[in-house]
């Protein structure tokens, strides 16, 4: 399945302020060789992703809050999704189905019948100035 990228939410991207708008990125790699865990997304277990600056903490189901370290940007960020042909909004969330963990990024799937949307989230050890964790959303 190929995956075009939606958007890219650098929520703990930049410490300050920014009034440009989201925009969408190139493709770009991220390791997908070697270690990596693999299983069944479970709500209610935890998952962290951390670098230098920034942290990414949640649970399987996709719900965190991030950091860029010391200042909590967000907290109890959830997914809802707005499908043409369905009256009410779909808790993406309830969705989850696999979480994934490499050394460099983490992984959650979200399997439903009208999308499948995946959040990567890493946190770059050498860091620029003000960069913290990011969350990109793939969707297809």
């Amino acid at each position: 399945m190929r995956f075009s990228y939606w958007g890219l939410i650098a929520l703990c991207g930049i410490a300050s302020a920014q009034t440009s708008p989201l925009r969408s990125v190139n493709n770009f790699s991220l390791q997908h060789h070697g270690l990596v865990i693999r299983q069944h997304a479970e709500a209610g277990k935890p998952f962290t992703v951390a670098g230098t600056r920034g942290i990414v903490v949640g649970q399987q189901d996709g719900q965190f809050e991030a950091w860029v370290l010391p200042v909590k940007l967000l907290s109890h960020f959830a997914i809802e999704a707005n499908v043409e042909g369905y009256s009410v909004p779909i808790d993406v969330n309830q969705a989850a189905s696999e979480i994934e963990v490499y050394p460099d990024h983490t992984t959650i799937t979200y399997s439903h019948i009208a999308f499948t949307l995946r959040q990567t989230m890493f946190a770059p050890d050498e860091a620029k100035q003000g960069t913290g964790a990011v969350v990109l959303f793939q969707v297809a």
